[in-house]
């Protein structure tokens, strides 16, 4: 009955799966350089849905009519087609902007892409330990691997806008769209994989099955990474999925699960769709331009606190009318209520930009200096250091001395103390301002681990006000 109520729902949708623009540009680029190889065009198409599923619709339909077997690789179906063919091919594809003018769509499709590579790459990680050789056959298969997710966001926004609210809010149904479609996208997909003439690898990988080949299992274990990821990585199920990760792959817990990380980073350094919010975004990126000696200490990132802004903010930025200012405002009540601190003031640029002023705080008495700061840049020392780049310092009675040369005569008397963390924010490339927390002197608590959950929550607020301030770019054009 579930598979039925999958097949009606798709039955009523005959419709492309659009290419992205920027894999789109690459292929067209491909095709006019006279160096570029087939190879090389096949690359690329392999990253992009859209583009693969019309390459093996296509293909696979007329071998299938005429009872050949089909290709399993994006490359190998190349070989199928004369070049006229190719060039059609890519030439008359349709793009996501040309599809789908609304700009919550692109949002979304972009953010479930930035889902599928992130798998990509976690799973390019465990070929190399299992040392793989069908390598084209698993990554053609795995960007199709979420099939059903992407026809149910493409084909039925409003319906998949609501599955995304209730994936956040309702942790017990995470795994399930049932709630809203009445069927599972792992259903829906496999349908769809069928209908589309895809390779048996996407169905296979799509089904729960203990005799499964070890390229499905690969896939399968890859997009538990992702999945999880998206609510973290610090918490059970994300555990529980790298500890089975491991196991499967003959690893240590602890040393693969500090590789999932890192391949977590690097997915979203080399992601091709930049107006996203990685995984990676739940760790810390973000380089150190002072760091007080101090014995190497172990460092967790999942505390309570951490995961009440991830949360608020995730929650946030789903609705159309969130801004900058709330994400802004979110930081620093986390800051003051979640991490204690004593202090949080938030630096923001005038609208010159020739100085800092204070926006916003929590902490400070009615009376305090730092109310009526401001600080010119140009004479603004670390400040104007720390504006470069996205980068942290933090301040203590050990180095004071030093630093309070390049403090701003201002700062230091609204400030009034030698115990202090600050951090650039930045939108893009763009700095917006800085971020102040403080301990009284005499508590002086500020450590490795405080300094990290700080770092965490403002480059966590960086990313969600980078994301929003290229939905609202969307929106206007």
């Amino acid at each position: 009955m579930l598979e039925s109520a999958a097949k009606t729902w798709l039955a009523k949708y005959n419709k492309t799966i659009p290419a992205l623009e920027v894999l789109h540009r690459r292929a067209l680029e491909t095709l006019n350089d006279k160096t570029a190889t087939i190879s090389d065009l096949a690359d690329i198409i392999t990253l992009d849905p859209g583009m693969s599923i019309s390459l093996y619709h296509q293909v696979n339909s007329q071998l299938k009519h005429a009872g050949q077997s089909s290709p399993t690789t994006v490359h190998d179906a190349l070989s199928f087609l004369g070049n006229s063919a190719i060039v059609d091919l890519i030439t008359q594809h349709e793009t996501l902007s040309e599809m789908h003018p609304n700009p919550r769509v692109h949002q979304a499709y972009h953010q479930l892409m930035s889902h599928d590579y992130h798998m990509l790459f976690q799973l390019e990680h465990m070929i190399a330990i299992r040392d793989v050789r069908s390598v084209r056959e698993i990554r053609s298969a795995a960007i199709l691997h979420n099939i059903g997710e992407i026809c149910a966001c493409l084909f039925d926004f409003e319906k998949y806008h609501h599955y995304q609210q209730k994936f956040h809010l309702v942790s017990s149904e995470a795994n399930s769209a049932k709630p809203v479609f009445g069927f599972d996208f792992n259903e829906l997909g496999c349908i769809a994989a069928e209908k589309m003439n895809l390779p048996e690898l996407v169905r296979e990988s799509l089904q729960v099955n203990t005799n499964s080949s070890p390229e499905s299992h690969l896939i399968q274990l890859a997009a538990d990474i992702s999945h999880q990821a998206e609510e973290g990585w610090n918490h059970p199920a994300m555990t529980a999925t790298l500890e089975v990760c491991a196991t499967y792959l003959n690893q240590q817990y602890h040393e693969y699960a500090k590789q999932a990380r890192l391949t977590s980073i690097k997915a979203a350094r080399n992601c091709p769709i930049d107006d996203v919010f990685p995984a990676a975004a739940g760790l810390i990126m973000l380089p150190d331009i002072v760091k007080p000696a101090s014995k190497p200490t172990k460092i967790k990132i999942a505390q309570p606190a951490l995961t009440m802004l991830k949360n608020e903010i995730r929650v946030l930025i789903k609705s159309p009318k969130a801004n900058q200012a709330q994400i802004i405002e979110l930081l620093v009540n986390n800051l003051h209520d979640g991490l204690h601190f004593s202090k949080v003031v938030m630096l923001l640029f005038s609208e010159n930009r020739s100085s800092l002023f204070t926006y916003l705080s929590k902490g400070l008495v009615h009376n305090s200096p730092f109310h009526a700061l401001q600080i010119e840049i140009v004479h603004s020392g670390l400040f104007k250091s720390l504006l470069n780049r996205p980068q942290s310092s933090w301040v203590n009675s050990g180095n004071y001395k030093k630093y309070s040369l390049i403090l701003p005569d201002s700062f230091k008397q609204a400030c009034y103390s030698e115990n202090f963390f600050l951090m650039s924010l930045f939108v893009g490339i763009k700095p917006v301002g800085l971020v102040y927390c403080d301990l009284p002197k005499a508590l002086n608590k500020l450590n490795d681990q405080i300094f990290t959950e700080f770092k965490f929550c403002v480059s966590f607020a960086s990313k969600a006000l980078n994301f929003v301030a290229r939905r609202d770019r969307c929106e206007v054009n």
